[in-house]
């Protein structure tokens, strides 16, 4: 009877998490065609330039986190060991904070010598407006990961589609509103508006 209801419970996870990642791409699929009219070829690719240096800190700093951190905490709980699974939170966050932290400097202090690489100053901004959604993403993913190995998906879910809508949304308005600006300014504000999808996911979460 155990088993049956174990099964059911992963299933529910598992179905809860697919329709959320569903939504998810479909968002992010949607928001980045309007995107691309607006930024149009040069703003998007000082857009896709400044993702490729946040991809790197998102890695060192929160990839993975989310299911070595459920897998330890669900591990904890089976053998009712509740402290234990909290203690697991406890390092995971300090971990996350400290690795969020430093990425997030990195990025803003060495935007200009990201950009010398990449070869264009004009990233410089968007590299910068990125560095505190390394840190945020970071937190957001130990949360994620201590609900999903209690067993409650409905967190993470709730928390990504909450993300990525309110990415979806300010990446159009800010790119819109700026680009009088010029791309540079514009694309900023698109990268900018992954922090702010972030925060609000953040917000869901706690």
């Amino acid at each position: 009877m155990q088993n049956g209801k174990d099964t059911s419970g992963f299933l529910v996870q598992a179905t809860t998490l697919a329709v959320a990642s569903m939504l998810v791409r479909v968002m992010g699929f949607l928001y980045r065609i309007p995107m691309q009219n607006i930024l149009q070829d040069e703003g998007t690719g000082i857009y896709a330039h400044a993702f490729n240096i946040y991809l790197l800190f998102f890695v060192i700093s929160s990839a993975g986190l989310p299911a070595a951190i459920s897998k330890m905490v669900s591990t904890r709980l089976a053998r009712e060991q509740p402290e234990n699974a909290r203690e697991v939170f406890r390092v995971s966050m300090y971990l996350a904070l400290v690795t969020g932290s430093i990425g997030m400097l990195v990025m803003y202090f060495g935007a200009g010598f990201f950009a010398n690489i990449l070869g264009s100053d004009l990233v410089i901004a968007s590299i910068k407006t990125l560095g505190p959604t390394v840190l945020i993403v970071a937190i957001l993913s130990v949360f994620r990961g201590y609900f999903q190995g209690m067993g409650n998906a409905m967190p993470t879910a709730s928390s990504q589609v909450i993300e990525q809508g309110f990415n979806a949304f300010f990446s159009i308005f800010l790119a819109y509103v700026l680009i009088d600006e010029g791309f540079e300014i514009a694309a900023a504000g698109g990268t900018a508006a992954s922090g702010i999808g972030a925060f609000f996911g953040l917000l869901v979460i706690i």
